[in-house]
């Protein structure tokens, strides 16, 4: 796995406290939560422009975890 930047490690961190499942690895946990962030922009799921500019952030953060965990 690649070094992770310090904003990669904190949102892992989160990610996997989230996802208490102990069965589930760090990459299922990630997918997991690009899956919510995808469906939450696809939807519309947000209530500003700039929540809406969060969940974009946050999704090309999880896709740099899981190049980098791949």
């Amino acid at each position: 796995m690649f070094p992770l930047t310090v904003k990669e490690k904190e949102i892992a961190s989160k990610i996997d406290n989230y996802f208490r499942s102990s069965s589930m690895s760090l990459k299922e946990k990630v997918f997991q939560a690009r899956l919510i962030a995808l469906y939450d922009l696809e939807a519309h799921q947000f209530c500003s422009e700039d929540e809406r500019l969060r969940i974009i952030e946050f999704k090309k953060i999880l896709d740099g975890l899981l190049q980098k965990i791949n």
